[in-house]
């Protein structure tokens, strides 16, 4: 599963929800701690502070998550309990992307499942 994040700007704490909903069976939830890994796109050998806010959780509640199309087009997407990550992001440098990875379990082991964004930052 892939995702492009809005752009942040470096200032900004935001959290970012990476949407697992489409990817689980029926029946299937995410369970366990969640684990995410920064990976700035950078030229090798450039490091970087990390960007990560916090402990990532899994979602308790619903959410309603706003996206917009290529076209500017916005709609409205439900995520169900127990289907989303969050993880909380600060700082970063700016005029470089962010290749995030979260990882997660369920309660249908050894069902492990990964989703991966992608998060600009600006000025």
């Amino acid at each position: 599963m892939a995702q492009q994040f809005s752009e942040k700007r470096v200032s900004e704490i935001v959290t970012l929800v990476f949407n697992f909903s489409n990817g689980l069976p029926p029946n299937v939830i995410l369970t366990g701690t969640p684990n995410v890994v920064v990976k700035p796109c950078v030229r090798p050998g450039v490091n970087l502070p990390s960007i990560l806010y916090g402990q990532a959780i899994i979602n308790q509640n619903a959410l309603m998550l706003n996206k917009q199309d290529t076209e500017g087009n916005i709609t409205t997407v439900t995520v169900p309990p127990f289907c989303a990550v969050l993880q909380p992001v600060a700082n970063g440098v700016a005029k470089v992307s962010y290749r995030l990875e979260a990882t997660c379990g369920t309660n249908a082991p050894p069902l492990m499942l990964t989703c991966v964004g992608t998060l600009p930052i600006i000025a």
